[in-house]
């Protein structure tokens, strides 16, 4: 889904740059160009972002 309707950046772009170290809408907005123009979508991908983080943290294996 189209996250960003400026620069056309889509859900999954963001997901990708979180898994590649981006933590913020700054981070993102550096990486991809989400929330780099207008601003109007940065709630959308701070979203994206929080729940991408809590994949990750959901992910990790016990123990490992």
């Amino acid at each position: 889904m189209i996250v960003c309707q400026c620069n056309v950046v889509r859900d999954d772009e963001i997901r990708t740059e979180v898994r590649l170290g981006a933590a913020t809408v700054l981070d993102v907005a550096i990486r991809c160009g989400a929330a780099a123009r207008c601003g109007g979508c940065r709630y959308a991908v701070a979203d994206v972002i929080a729940d991408e983080l809590e994949r990750a943290r959901t992910d990790v294996p016990v123990g490992g």
